[in-house]
């Protein structure tokens, strides 16, 4: 079999002409572990006989067996070799355009564009949230800024999106709530595509409160009368229910984004808490048995080859984030989902392996948070959003404590 493939250099065209691969392949055959085994006595056998001590040839071996595990021949190996080169090149000179591209091939896949997400915080590069009057259906390159694409939101619908900027491009952008009943079409009108961007704050442009616009969504997908000769343009018009509950912003996003796409007020609180750098700890392989505060993003069942279900849990703190697995059938995994936890991590090493476990796990209310911290300010009380809750706080310095009553 002959393969020839064709790779067109992104810059200077004149100065590089195109390269080819001639490559020669032999017919793949799958790899049958028990024959390869079967040869091992030979091959040690050999190694001896030229003079090569038999431990190191077993050794040798034993990296030859993984092989048989997983591996492929020079040409795989050497177009793969090519393609990371060139990868590894435009993530370095063109890391808003290699990112954006990497988040459209998985826009479908709310796990992948969340562990994107972190690779790009971590690369200061900033993403601008969702808002129908500024971004494409897609994720786009908007003045050295990632702008998040509309469709990547759960459950509003690519086409429903493609259709809602082509009206954008024709006529303008939205510039009410009636203005967008208007103009949108029924297909775009459905009552899951609009509590998404509701939820995702993507009518951001109308200062209307998201509780708000949430509560009245069947009145906002109803079709305006444009045919009437007095035309209410008026967007209490769409405000029919006047009682409804504030919504909890934190769970808003993960009904919109299908994650926690907002993290400053955790890793903040958390960096107050955590004495010692988690990332540092595990990138260093030390063994620990310590406490650990963590924010969860994400939880999951998932099950082991062995067929033990455990619970994986995305999170965060001050250092970075994390997967964490929770061996533990007392805790329903919803309940875990958009809360601080304190974790009694265990760590250690056997057979080269690292593992990493928690041994002990509580989950601890925003309002219990405070009485965890040592050192408290006035913005960190604004960021928890308990006060009205609360009788007295005691805020601790390295001399004095202070006791403050909230009214």
């Amino acid at each position: 079999m002959r393969i020839l493939i064709k790779i067109s250099p992104y810059k200077n065209k004149n100065n590089l002409s195109n390269i080819y691969f001639d490559i020669k392949s032999t017919n793949y055959r799958k790899k049958i572990k028990s024959e390869l085994l079967n040869q091992k006595e030979n091959f040690v056998k050999g190694a001896t006989n030229k003079k090569i001590k038999s431990t190191d040839a077993t050794k040798l071996f034993s990296l030859i067996e993984k092989f048989a595990e997983y591996g492929f021949n020079k040409s795989h190996a050497a177009a793969y070799a090519f393609i990371t080169y060139y990868t590894a090149y435009l993530k370095a000179h063109y890391p808003l355009e290699f990112y954006c591209e990497l988040l459209n091939n998985s826009i479908n896949n709310t796990d992948k564009i969340f562990i994107i997400l972190n690779e790009i915080a971590s690369q200061n590069i900033e993403v601008l949230a969702p808002d129908i009057n500024h971004s494409n259906f897609k994720f786009t390159v908007k003045d050295n800024k990632i702008s998040y694409g509309l469709s990547a939101l759960k459950g509003v619908g690519e086409e429903s999106m493609k259709e809602l900027i082509s009206e954008r491009s024709k006529n303008g952008i939205f510039t009410s709530l009636y203005d967008f009943n208007r103009r949108a079409t029924r297909s775009i009108l459905n009552k899951r595509q609009i509590e998404k961007l509701i939820l995702s704050n993507s009518f951001k442009d109308f200062k209307h409160d998201i509780s708000k616009l949430f509560a009245n969504v069947e009145f906002i997908i109803q079709k305006s009368d444009t045919n009437t000769l007095f035309k209410n343009e008026d967007d209490n018009q769409f405000f029919l229910n006047k009682k409804f509950d504030n919504l909890d912003n934190i769970k808003a996003e993960f009904e919109s984004y299908g994650f926690l796409y907002s993290q400053k007020k955790q890793t903040s609180i958390l960096s107050k808490l955590n004495l010692q750098s988690f990332k540092e700890k595990i990138d260093n392989k030390s063994e620990m048995f310590e406490d650990f505060y963590f924010y969860v993003i994400k939880s999951q069942y998932k099950t082991t080859k062995n067929g033990k279900r455990y619970i994986l849990m995305n999170v965060i703190n001050e250092s970075g984030f994390f997967d964490l697995r929770l061996f533990d059938d007392k805790f329903d995994m919803k309940s875990l989902q958009a809360n601080f936890i304190k974790t009694k991590i265990k760590s250690s090493t056997k057979n080269d392996f690292y593992n990493v476990n928690i041994e002990k796990i509580e989950i601890i209310k925003d309002e219990n948070m405070i009485n965890e911290i040592s050192y408290l300010s006035f913005e960190d009380l604004l960021e928890f959003e308990t006060k009205n809750s609360l009788s007295e706080v005691k805020v601790h310095n390295q001399s004095k404590i202070l006791t403050i009553s909230l009214n």
